[in-house]
């Protein structure tokens, strides 16, 4: 692990990994244990999991196709309504709430900004 992850050994800062990969378990299986032998021990953990709608998520990938078409055009047309979403999002509520370790629920980046604010007093 400390060749791949060897720059959080003792790693004491913030560290934010998007919640849609955890759900693949060839990265979430390898990051957890990098964690737990590279973090110090008394380091707190927080799991934050923004579960916006269906709609915000259409809303969001259409919107970062249009800013990088170039490696992210393709998905307007791969998620052209929120079904579409729909059919993608199956599962990963369970998924995500399957990882050991209590969640935090947001339902807006606001609410996000506001919790990792807060970490920080």
């Amino acid at each position: 692990m400390k060749t791949k992850y060897g720059e959080l050994e003792e790693y004491t800062g913030d560290l934010v990994v998007e919640g849609a990969i955890l759900c693949n378990s060839w990265f979430l299986d390898s990051i957890l244990t990098a964690l737990d032998d590279l973090i110090p021990a008394d380091a707190d953990v927080y799991r934050f999991y923004l579960n916006v709608s269906n709609e915000t998520i259409l809303r969001n990938v259409h919107r970062r196709a249009d800013e990088n078409p170039k490696h992210r055009g393709h998905e307007k047309q791969q998620f052209r309504t929120e079904m579409d979403i729909a059919k993608t999002h199956s599962g990963f509520d369970e998924a995500v709430k399957a990882i050991p370790g209590r969640w935090i629920e947001l339902s807006s980046t606001e609410s996000l900004e506001v919790a990792l604010n807060g970490l920080r007093g």
